[in-house]
């Protein structure tokens, strides 16, 4: 009886539960109850004023850029092997490595150059990044100086490229034939019921006589066989006024530029796609002749290389690092690479099958296969003005269709520039920034000067999968793995999953493997385009890459050594001020072990366990 008394006596009803709850509150002082907010410790470096979505932006167009996917376009011949390529970079790769940088940005966010604090013996690895994101903005601005020229040639001389040159016929010295050029419809019609050689980048009639379409004639003149003294003076407009004013890309308004022209071009892509897929709904495959190359079949060895392996690559300068460690937003490793993994890959595979239903709707109206047989072939200047050319206004749209990418490479390349020097003032502090601008001036009109376009995409293909292959190796294998859990499970309070674990383990033998397969590859495209036999520095000076990792070795094993009087083991350990801003934070860092938790304070019992 007393039982039931008592229960009926403290049973709440639903509106006093609600008033119950409704006063309780957490930081009253008379519960002993103190909510601790985990807070993130910033960058104390200048704040970069963009927002998560406006870096996914960037990060789509730095991946997908047409200078760097263009130099062996893969999809053009297989488009199984492009996809299937690039979704192994992207699982053994792209998604672990992507999540590594995210985490540092957030557990060291002013160590930018990071590898050389987590393993000193990788001390000349800083010198190899510095190289590489200068030839990533040289190739990058070798694109802009072609962009920038058809733009204006577009606007001032109203499409010269539609127009054959008077007379039509002439005399070419650097092939020693007559070239007869022709418009679309004259040029489809020479391939009725027939196909024709190709020699270089003209169709074969007779021994003394070779004929091509205007647009691509238009770019044999003005782009392959380069006026030096004009892309010499776009060159150091874009580069002196990128030098000048890269500090501006700090400021939101240029990262809505970015933000926004990029979604009007991927509009307009996504309209000219369907219409190309609309177009032949329905309709019987258009008779496209196959051509030979020379005396030879046309072969596919050109795209062997997976260069798309480097298109990707956030190594060399480290974007990622820099600009979300200088971000205003929360970071979430897992979340934050995922997403940024997903957007690119959706528009890196969707700009493939754009340039590759482009080139077949080309043919189709050519009624004649193009071949691409040279090495870092800018298709995409012939194929666009030869699209283009069929619409009404064809000849505005593909004007202001020019301009919308000028204006998104150049900011996408001046961000990158301020990534550069970011890098460089605070790595090396007694470097001003002045210093810096005029170092990164020279140096790219002394490389303009001495070397060829061709001449630096191979020295960036060096560069640039040199320095993501020994970052692999030193962050995975060297400093190692489950030192980075610890430091992942001391800043987060948890572990990653053994998936993410899994595939980080992978990372470095991957990609070994993969940069085993590209060089090789590289060398027989030089090979089959001759370029061995004419340039054969190409061959060896992938050695100049790998003198400052070499350099970095022998001075930090003889100032630890030699110097400290250290032992072997200090060369591989952390420097002691990496880790975490705060002092005392990494004093806790210092001493927490993973393996080694404890379940409860009830019984205190430690359990050991492997993460």
């Amino acid at each position: 009886m007393e039982t039931e008394v008592e229960e009926t006596r403290f049973q709440l009803t639903a509106p006093s539960k609600t008033q119950i709850k409704e006063k309780i509150r957490f930081d009253d002082p008379r519960f002993h109850l103190h909510i601790i907010h985990k807070t993130e410790s910033r960058s104390q470096r200048p704040v970069i004023h963009s927002t998560k979505k406006e870096r996914l932006a960037f990060y789509r167009i730095f991946t997908s850029t047409t200078s760097k996917n263009d130099v062996m376009p893969s999809q053009h011949t297989n488009v199984n092997n492009f996809l299937w390529f690039y979704t192994l970079n992207v699982f053994f790769k792209t998604i672990p490595h992507s999540f590594v940088h995210y985490f540092i940005s957030a557990y060291a966010p002013e160590e930018h150059m990071f590898i050389t604090k987590m393993v000193p013996i990788s001390h000349g690895i800083k010198y190899l990044f510095a190289m590489a994101g200068l030839l990533d903005l040289l190739i990058c601005v070798d694109m802009l100086v072609l962009l920038l020229h058809y733009t204006i040639s577009g606007l001032l001389l109203k499409n010269p490229w539609n127009r054959c040159p008077e007379p039509n016929s002439y005399w070419d010295e650097f092939s020693n034939v007559t070239i007869h050029c022709l418009h679309i419809t004259d040029f489809a019609d020479m391939f009725e019921n027939r196909s024709y050689h190709v020699h270089g980048y003209s169709y074969i009639l007779d021994a003394e006589n070779h004929f091509q379409v205007s647009q691509i004639e238009y770019y044999r003149l003005h782009v392959y066989h380069a006026e030096y003294i004009r892309d010499f003076t776009l060159f150091i407009i874009i580069w002196a006024s990128m030098t000048l004013f890269h500090h501006f890309c700090k400021l939101p308004f240029i990262w809505k530029i970015v933000y926004y022209d990029q979604w009007v071009i991927i509009f307009v892509d996504i309209i000219t796609y369907l219409y190309m897929i609309l177009a032949m709904y329905g309709k019987k495959p258009p008779q496209v002749a196959y051509i030979d190359v020379g005396e030879e079949p046309h072969s596919s060895g050109i795209f062997s290389p997976d260069l798309d392996l480097l298109s990707e690559s956030i190594t060399a300068p480290p974007i990622v690092h820099i600009l979300t460690s200088r971000s205003s937003q929360e970071i979430d490793p897992s979340l934050d690479s995922t997403v940024m993994v997903l957007s690119n890959a959706i528009l890196y595979i969707f700009r493939g099958l754009h340039s590759l239903k482009v080139k077949a709707h080309c043919e189709a109206l050519l009624h004649t296969e193009i071949p691409i047989n040279h090495f870092n072939q800018h298709q995409w200047f012939y194929f666009f003005p030869i699209f283009w050319s069929q619409f009404y206004l064809g000849d505005i749209f593909s004007n202001i269709y020019f301009l919308l990418n000028l204006v998104l490479e150049y900011l996408v390349i001046m961000i990158t520039y301020l990534c550069v020097v970011e890098c460089i003032i605070y790595e090396w502090p007694i470097i001003k920034r002045w210093m810096c601008m005029i170092l990164l001036g020279l140096a790219g009109v002394a490389m303009f000067i001495f070397t060829t376009v061709d001449d630096r995409i191979v020295f960036w293909t060096y560069g640039k999968g040199l320095a993501t292959l020994l970052e692999t190796i030193f962050l995975y294998v060297f400093y190692p793995v489950g030192r980075l859990v610890d430091d992942y499970t001391f800043h987060y309070g948890r572990a990653p999953t053994r998936l993410r674990l899994l595939s980080m383990r992978l990372v470095p033998v991957y990609y070994l493997f993969k940069f085993y397969i590209m060089i090789d590859s590289v060398f027989d495209v030089m090979a089959v385009d001759e370029l061995g036999q004419q340039m054969p520095h190409y061959y060896w000076s992938w050695g100049i890459m790998v003198l400052p990792i070499v350099g970095g070795i022998i001075y930090i094993t003889y100032k630890y050594l030699v110097v400290y009087r250290m032992t072997w083991n200090y060369i591989f350990r952390p420097k002691a001020k990496w880790g975490p801003q705060d002092f005392s934070e990494r004093q806790l860092r210092k001493q927490f072990d993973s393996r080694y938790e404890v379940d409860s304070q009830s019984n205190g019992r430690p359990i050991w366990t492997t993460p």
